[in-house]
């Protein structure tokens, strides 16, 4: 995400990057520390987020979000939920919800 926004924007997209990395990890990192995702969600939303503008990285993370509170309470419906919510899964289909609205929006 990084080198990709440096190609495209020079280094006001390195910024960019930067800052959107920073809001993924940030947004994420009080769950991990209330032990409810792991430390590499974090790193991979933080990531992800660096493909994206600042303010795209928030729609990212507030989607995911949202999948992942789908997905808790589906699993815990379902009785599957021991372990956590698998959340690579959740920031998956945020990250593809957001691309699908930004190209239809």
């Amino acid at each position: 995400g990084f080198l990709a926004q440096a190609l495209e924007f020079g280094l006001r997209g390195l910024g960019l990057a930067l800052g959107a990395a920073a809001i993924g990890a940030l947004c994420t990192l009080p769950v991990y520390l209330l032990r409810g995702m792991a430390a590499g969600d974090v790193k991979l939303m933080a990531a992800v987020g660096a493909w994206f503008a600042p303010a795209v990285a928030s729609w990212v993370v507030a989607f995911t979000f949202l999948v992942g509170g789908v997905l808790g309470i589906a699993l815990t419906l379902a009785g599957r939920r021991r372990h956590g919510v698998p959340y690579a899964l959740a920031i998956a289909i945020g990250t593809a919800s957001t691309l699908l609205l930004m190209r239809t929006g």
